[in-house]
């Protein structure tokens, strides 16, 4: 199931709110703060991922903030000129701030040990309004798996490239199957995801510096904010889970498993405007099948992808 904050709230009306938001026992959330929360509409109504997210026992649950609720004045500004000069506005540390503690921590019953004071002062913790939102469903016996914060991923172009193993990775996170790179403060496993949607000339660094685990970039070109590249990975990390796609199968065989990229497929009709399907496909045979198809993913990846097919052929020798 999927949370959305709309940015029709002022901030003095979200926090009043008890049941704002829903917390529920036994699932990962993966929150995702934005000034564009529309973008997020179609990915959590349509699709494979969505039916997943809809379930009723889905593991996973999606909440999207709108971090204009956190502007700086009655104007819904979250943004100002950067010091030393330069072009375009930078977001700023303070509304990014409030919108990660109050909005995602908070709001998700985290504890905030780790927050306060090591990071901030105790005599400026009443900067923050630490009054939870959230209608927390949250049994007692499960209030452990949400006391230690999630990981902080802010999309960036200067951060360390998305691939296949990275979405494997992060859906081990919410899983709880292996431990998080760089993350001195968390000690469990399972852990939550915050991504958060850069906009104008990024953010102020401070904010980086403080508060995010790891910057991740989608390729090496600019968009002109980071919803997109949340998008791209949100699809990628979810269908990792279990129980999203029908057949386990179709993951095992797509492109970039065990660097190499997926063989052709084929499907009805057998024949049109004189391309026929290749007759190894309609032998039957499933051995020969299964090795036609990883000589074609052999050849492909090689002409394609020379990067990852030295990868391939490094690890097949070892």
């Amino acid at each position: 199931m999927s949370d959305l904050l709309s940015s029709s709230s002022s901030p003095s009306s979200l926090l009043s709110l008890p049941s704002q938001i829903e917390i529920k026992s036994n699932t990962s959330i993966i929150w995702v703060l934005t000034l564009f929360p529309e973008f997020f509409d179609a990915f959590l109504k349509y699709g494979v991922i969505s039916r997943f997210l809809q379930q009723k026992n889905s593991p996973i649950e999606i909440k999207i903030i709108q971090i204009r609720n956190w502007a700086h004045n009655s104007y819904g500004s979250v943004d100002d000129y950067p010091f030393g000069g330069g072009a375009g506005l930078i977001m700023r540390f303070d509304v990014l701030s409030r919108a990660l503690i109050e909005g995602v921590f908070v709001a998700g019953n985290y504890d905030l040990s780790s927050i306060f004071p090591s990071k901030i002062p105790e005599d400026e913790k009443n900067i923050f309004n630490l009054q939870s939102t959230s209608n927390s469903l949250l049994e007692e016996e499960n209030k452990m798996q949400k006391e230690k914060l999630p990981l902080v991923i802010y999309t960036s172009p200067k951060g360390e490239t998305f691939n296949s193993n990275c979405a494997k990775s992060l859906a081990k996170v919410l899983q709880g199957l292996e431990e998080p790179k760089k993350l001195e403060r968390l000690e469990d496993k399972k852990r939550d995801i915050v991504f958060v949607a850069g906009r104008y000339e990024g953010v102020d660094e401070r904010f980086i510096e403080m508060f995010v685990d790891r910057e991740i970039s989608i390729g090496d070109y600019v968009l002109s904010g980071g919803e997109i590249a949340i998008l791209s990975m949100l699809d990628s990390v979810i269908r990792q889970i279990p129980g999203v796609l029908g057949n386990s199968g179709s993951i095992e065989e797509e492109s970039f498993e065990n660097n190499l990229l997926e063989a052709p497929q084929y499907t009805r009709p057998r024949k049109f405007l004189g391309k026929e399907v290749p007759e190894i496909y309609l032998s039957g045979n499933h051995a020969e099948i299964k090795k036609y198809r990883r000589n074609e993913a052999e050849k492909i990846t090689q002409k394609l992808r020379p990067d990852i097919y030295d990868q391939y052929r490094n690890a097949k020798k070892e």
